[in-house]
């Protein structure tokens, strides 16, 4: 979200994926006030503070989220003792989804729950916090390896036996099977042109 932000060339897709979203939520609030949302949630993939270029892409999950109650940003680092950089992505989408809106005071999540230095678990956790909020469990300031590993299973699964958006295993082997005699028609198309090349 961060990279749409700040990059002029994605102008179309920041309207389309983030502007008329926002839209339609100052809307709601200024139709139901601000009992509407309890949170604002904005999962990031950003660059820690660095332009993008075709060295530096966005690859770091980070949460920030707006909470109505508390009238806060709060920004969730599952590798915060490590690199504070992606604060400052944080506070350039706070600055941009404000507009005026939502002039709130920013804090780094001190006992957000993190990952393992080596890991790669940063979305899972973006993903692990944002189901709690949805559950209004409270945030824990740690999470154990086994229990990242079991969300992910967790995540996996939902994806998986999704009936609306994921293929059931039948569904999967009739489109290989279609595929395969798509691929065998072609073979014997192109080795039918390739003798009548012969013959001309």
């Amino acid at each position: 979200m961060q990279s749409l932000i700040t990059t002029s060339n994605h102008e179309s897709v920041r309207q389309c994926l983030i502007d008329q979203k926002l839209q339609k939520v100052y809307d709601n609030i200024l139709e139901h006030g601000i009992d509407y949302y309890r949170y604002l949630v904005f999962p990031m993939n950003s660059t820690g503070n660095r332009k993008v270029t075709k060295e530096v892409t966005p690859y770091y999950w980070t949460l920030l989220l707006y909470d109505m109650e508390e009238q806060i940003w709060k920004h969730y680092n599952s590798l915060s003792r490590k690199n504070c950089a992606y604060l400052i992505d944080a506070t350039q989408v706070k600055t941009y989804v404000e507009a005026h809106k939502f002039d709130a005071p920013i804090i780094s999540v001190k006992n957000a729950p993190q990952q393992m230095p080596t890991s790669v678990d940063c979305g899972i956790l973006v993903c692990y916090i944002i189901s709690l909020l949805e559950s209004q469990q409270e945030i824990p300031s740690s999470i154990k390896q086994h229990s990242v590993e079991e969300f992910r299973v967790h995540l996996v699964s939902k994806f998986l036996n999704d009936a609306d958006r994921s293929w059931k295993l039948e569904d999967w082997q009739t489109l290989l099977l279609l595929k395969q005699e798509q691929e065998k028609e072609n073979a014997m198309k192109k080795s039918t042109d390739e003798v009548k090349c012969l013959g001309e």
